[in-house]
């Protein structure tokens, strides 16, 4: 965890220098994949949500 963490860190510090040297294409195409992907998990939490919902109303879980 405290990995992750410094790695963050270590990102974000750099930001502007790794932003340089992408370029603006690059940046623009990370900034689209970073979108897409939370995009992506936040259909899933609907995804989970709604079926655990789902499955309380008709009285069953679906977890066997």
């Amino acid at each position: 965890m405290l990995l992750l963490a410094l790695l963050v860190y270590g990102l974000y510090r750099h930001s502007a220098r790794i932003a340089d040297f992408i370029g603006a294409t690059g940046t623009t195409i990370i900034v689209r994949l970073s979108a897409f992907l939370l995009f992506c998990i936040g259909i899933q939490v609907f995804w989970n949500g709604a079926a655990e919902l789902l499955g309380r109303l008709v009285g069953t879980t679906g977890t066997g």
